[in-house]
């Protein structure tokens, strides 16, 4: 109808002329309106075709850079207008962003042309966190988004992914990752993490302790076997880096006397060990001694409390101890009494000599002194000759319930004895 209108006004408008209006003329004149509409929409979507390979192009050079895994920073519009005047584009182009462009799997661009018709392109890139800048000759900035996986790649992602865990291992293996030698049950190492990364200790039970980035642990290692050090690759798997063995100790138990008896004039207590080891280490109160043997006599000497330890080692360089304590609860003086009778039937009780130089074999110097002024009442060196109770100096006895001193002196004392002996001797009617 709309078209039946136009003719009428036509004609009208044309009354006049020379030449009459023909019927049809308008049907001439929109063909040849609509021949140059689509030769202008074919010329058209060419144009866009050409704006689309373009950014597929520019896309694939930069994902095919091996020496860089994440794009970072700003393409100015220099380089993208040298690439697409190269592809028959004028720089009239303009780049509109997304409105959804923080979804990180998914992102639009909007290419808009030069009949301001909008074509949308959803492109997907490893590329995270990064804009593209183009700087139009008018200084008008717009932003694109920062492009995630590809789908015109559908391997991309795994390609990424797989670059991504070995650049991580790359890092790994230039890190500081330590070593041990191998170790004895109960012994600690010190682990220090210098790396970006979590370090892994697995005991040989399956046990996995942590040791964060950049920081140090000691650990009591308490169960034998391998152990291993490593870390977490990102698909969850361990990867050991190193590992050491822990061994075991030969078992000793130690056996020890509760109380000190004497042996040979000497005071002992008696100790041993039922380890399979025959070159144990016995120590007293921590310091090791020249003794040596799975039984063993040890001479206390002074009142006090003894800490008996046996400490036994194996092939592998590994101690097993045990320690236990004993009480002395006086000191020694050569068992000797302190007063005798010089008219007792019994020769034990008549004489005086300490009781340990009898049974002793060892070299000896006593004298008996006046306490009144230091004189020596008697003398002797041998255990065979004991002090009667007469005074040297007159040939006569003591007197009765007097104390005096006597004073002994060994020539060659035992280890951790004293080699002099004091004391009061009286006599009694």
């Amino acid at each position: 109808m709309m078209k039946n209108n136009i003719e009428d006004l036509m004609k009208k408008a044309l009354e006049g002329h020379e030449l009459p209006y023909q019927e049809g003329a308008w049907d001439s004149f929109q063909k040849r309106m609509d021949a140059k509409s689509t030769k202008h929409s074919y010329k058209w979507w060419i144009s866009s075709a050409a704006i689309i390979a373009v950014a597929i192009s520019t896309f694939y050079l930069l994902n095919d850079n091996k020496n860089q895994h994440k794009l970072h920073g700003i393409k100015k519009i220099e380089k993208e207008k040298s690439i697409s005047n190269s592809n028959g584009l004028n720089g009239s182009k303009k780049v509109i962003p997304s409105n959804n462009s923080s979804h990180k799997n998914e992102n639009t661009i909007f290419l808009l042309t030069e009949t301001n018709s909008v074509l949308d392109l959803n492109l997907n890139s490893e590329i995270s966190s990064s804009e593209i800048k183009l700087k139009k000759d008018n200084n008008v900035e717009q932003t694109i988004s920062s492009i995630n996986n590809s789908p015109f790649n559908q391997t991309s992602n795994q390609f990424n992914e797989s670059k991504t865990l070995n650049n991580h291992q790359n890092q790994v293996e230039i890190e500081s990752i330590q070593t041990f030698s191998d170790k004895c049950l109960n012994e600690s190492i010190n682990i220090d993490n210098k790396n970006f990364f979590e370090l892994i200790l697995r005991t040989p039970s399956g046990r996995e302790i942590g040791i964060e980035p950049n920081s140090k642990s000691e650990i009591n290692l308490n169960e034998t076997g391998f152990y291993q050090l490593g870390y977490l690759k990102t698909n969850g798997s361990f990867k050991e880096k190193s590992k050491f063995k822990v061994f075991g100790a030969t078992e000793v138990n130690l056996n020890l006397d509760g109380a000190v008896t004497y042996k040979n004039g000497l005071p002992i207590v008696n100790a041993e060990s039922n380890s399979s080891d025959d070159n144990v280490i016995w120590k007293i109160n921590q310091k090791a001694i020249a003794k040596s043997g799975k039984s063993i006599e040890f001479n206390l000497f002074n009142k006090g409390s003894y800490t008996i330890t046996v400490q036994s080692k194996n092939e592998f360089g590994c101690e097993s101890r045990e320690s236990k304590t004993v009480q002395v609860n006086e000191d020694y003086n050569l068992l000797a009494m302190s007063a005798f009778n010089p008219n007792s039937l019994d020769s034990r009780n008549s004489t005086f000599m300490p009781y340990a130089l009898k049974e002793r074999s060892t070299s000896f110097r006593m004298i008996i002194l006046d306490p009144d002024n230091g004189g020596i009442i008697f003398e002797t060196t041998e255990s065979t000759n004991p002090w009667t109770g007469i005074d040297r100096r007159d040939g006569k006895m003591v007197s009765a319930q007097k104390a005096y001193v006597w004073k002994v002196t060994l020539a060659n004392p035992e280890p951790g004895e004293k080699s002099e002996y004091k004391g009061t001797i009286v006599r009694v009617p």
